[in-house]
This record gives C-alpha cells, structure tokens and sequence, in this order.
C-alpha cells in the first residue's frame, strides 16, 4: 500500500457506497470480537470504544511507515457507520484492513452480516446523538438567558460603569497624573 494514489486516496477519499455496508458489519464484527475478549459478548458498545483505542494507538505507532492519516480521539466510527451520509473516510478502513485484516480479512470484501450487532451500535449512535442534541439546545436556552439577564442589567443603569470598564487595559482606568507609588 505504499502507492501514493493510495496513500492519497486513503487520506482525503471517502468509501465507495457500494462497499459501506461491508464496512460497517467489519466495524461490528471487530466490536463483537473485542466485546468477546473482554468476557461480555452482549456489551457492543463496549466492544466498539476498544475497537476506536485499538485503532487510535495502531495508527498513531505506524503512520510513519505508511504517510496515512492517524484516527484522532475526535474520529467516531459510530458515526462515520450510522449518521446516514454513507461517508466512511478512506483512512478508516485503511487502519481497520492493517489491524484486523488477518483476522477477518479486506473490510471492502466483507459479506457476513451481523444485524443484531448493527441494531445496538445504531441505538446507542441515535441516543448519543439525540443525547448531544438536547445539550446544544439547553445551551442555547441558558445563552438566550443570561443574554436577556445582562441585557435588563445595562438597560437599568445601575451597572453602566461595569460594562464601560469591560474590555478595557487596566492602566487605561488609572488617571495619567496617578503614580503606583500612591497606590501602593
């Protein structure tokens, strides 16, 4: 893999739509692997985070090597397999072929299905994503809030001072004809 097309493709491409679906079962079946390891077949998505720090570590020792892009702690696979865009990037599977490809071989050429797998890594993507949601918008309420609340403040006159002094030096407050000598 040490074309450079590749290494290109690998870096900024994304995956065929044909092969995303091969791609994500790969994806679940590596987090039913590592869920099996750690002695809880029924817990995926504990299965997926080990799949993230596996693939996080593989690609950040080898990519000197390969001139791939890294898989960052900002790289979610749940949401690169289940935000509906079909757009997994190149460098994903790339990492997913070189650290689990020997175990279930090339992710574009991955025909077993494992549905039960696929509905509990979509539940626990869609709960986090409304989970986040819900967060944006509480913050948008308290921004609005205090917004409306320093807003009532200027308007009453009783602050007017605080808010001139606001983004203002320091030393621009102090009058030119006041030493530090008499403040001290």
């Amino acid at each position: 893999m040490e074309n450079l097309e590749v290494i290109e493709l690998s870096n900024n491409g994304k995956i065929k739509a044909e092969y995303v679906k091969n791609i994500i079962h790969y994806v679940c079946r590596a987090a039913l692997q590592e869920a099996e390891l750690n002695g809880a077949p029924n817990n995926v998505t504990s299965g997926i985070e080990v799949v993230k720090k596996h693939l996080r570590q593989y690609s950040a020792a080898y990519t000197k090597n390969s001139g791939v892009k890294v898989v960052t702690y900002d790289d979610s696979l749940l949401k690169y397999c289940f935000n509906q865009h079909n757009e997994i990037p190149g460098y994903i599977c790339y990492w997913l072929y070189q650290f689990y490809g020997g175990l279930f071989g090339s992710p574009m050429k991955y025909s077993e299905r494992h549905y039960d797998v696929y509905n509990q890594l979509q539940k626990e993507y869609v709960h986090h994503r409304r989970w986040c949601k819900l967060n944006d918008k509480n913050d948008e309420i308290m921004r609005r809030k205090w917004r409306r609340k320093l807003c009532k403040l200027y308007r009453s006159g009783k602050y007017n001072t605080m808010f001139e002094l606001h983004n203002t030096s320091f030393l621009d407050n102090i009058p030119k004809n006041e030493s530090f000598s008499k403040i001290v």
